[in-house]
C-alpha cells in the first residue's frame, strides 16, 4: 500500500526515515510538504497538479489521532451550539413566564373588577326589591 503513497505533483515517494509528510487534498491528490507549500490548518493553497484552491489534511501514521482531534473540533462546534439553543430556550422561557404572569395579573384584577360590578348590581336591585 505503502508504493501507492507518492507526491502526484514531484512524484517523491515516502523514505525509511520518515523525513518528508505528505497531505491529501479536497481535490484527492497527494501532495509532499515540498510541493504543497502550506502550513497545516492554513489558507486554502494551489494543488500543484490541478490547479484548484483546495484544503489539505497531513497523512501521517496516527489516523486515530486525526480523527480523535476532528471529533473533538465537531464535540466543541456542537456544544457551543447547544450553549447558544439553551441561552435561546431559556430567554424564550423567561420573556414567556414575563407575558403569562402579566397575563394572571390582569385576569385576576378583571375578577376584581366583576365582583365588585356584582355586588353593586345586587345592592341596586335590592334596594329596588325594597322599594
Amino acid at each position: 500500500m505503502a508504493d501507492f503513497v507518492h507526491c502526484n505533483s514531484c512524484y517523491k515517494q515516502p523514505s525509511a526515515q520518515g523525513d518528508n509528510t505528505y497531505f491529501l487534498t479536497s481535490c484527492y491528490h497527494i501532495l509532499c510538504q515540498g510541493c504543497a507549500d502550506f502550513t497545516p490548518g492554513g489558507e486554502p493553497i494551489s494543488c500543484t497538479v490541478c490547479k484548484r484552491e483546495v484544503k489539505a489534511v497531513e497523512i501521517n501514521s496516527a489516523p486515530k489521532k486525526l480523527i480523535a482531534e476532528k471529533l473533538a473540533l465537531l464535540k466543541r462546534k456542537y456544544d457551543f451550539q447547544q450553549t447558544l439553543v439553551n441561552s435561546l430556550l431559556s430567554h424564550i422561557k423567561k420573556i414567556r413566564k414575563s407575558e403569562v404572569k402579566k397575563e394572571l395579573a390582569d385576569l385576576r384584577e378583571w375578577i376584581n373588577v366583576a365582583e365588585v360590578k356584582m355586588k353593586e348590581n345586587e345592592q341596586e336591585k335590592a334596594s329596588l326589591n325594597q322599594s
